[in-house]
């Protein structure tokens, strides 16, 4: 799941470069690598959230930030945007 979101970032980028905002990745070290479901479902939605993130902020940066919820008993992953 790492793996996919440092690819969604590197695909965006230029399209951040562009329009003059800095894209970062913040990886919560204990975020899984593996995820259970469509990968290219979740490639596309993550395209378009981070997509998003760049076209309509009013910034100038965006920060794609997962994280682990430790209050669950499984090991889930959120990705916020920032």
């Amino acid at each position: 799941m790492s793996l996919i979101v440092k690819e969604v970032v590197s695909l965006i980028k230029p399209v951040a470069q562009k329009e003059n905002i800095s894209l970062e990745v913040s990886m919560d070290s204990n975020f899984p690598d593996t995820a259970y479901g469509d990968e290219s479902k979740v490639r596309q939605v993550l395209v378009n959230f981070v997509h998003n993130a760049v076209k309509f902020t009013d910034e100038d940066s965006v920060t794609v930030s997962t994280i682990v919820d430790s209050d669950s008993d499984d090991e889930v992953g959120s990705i916020l945007g920032q």
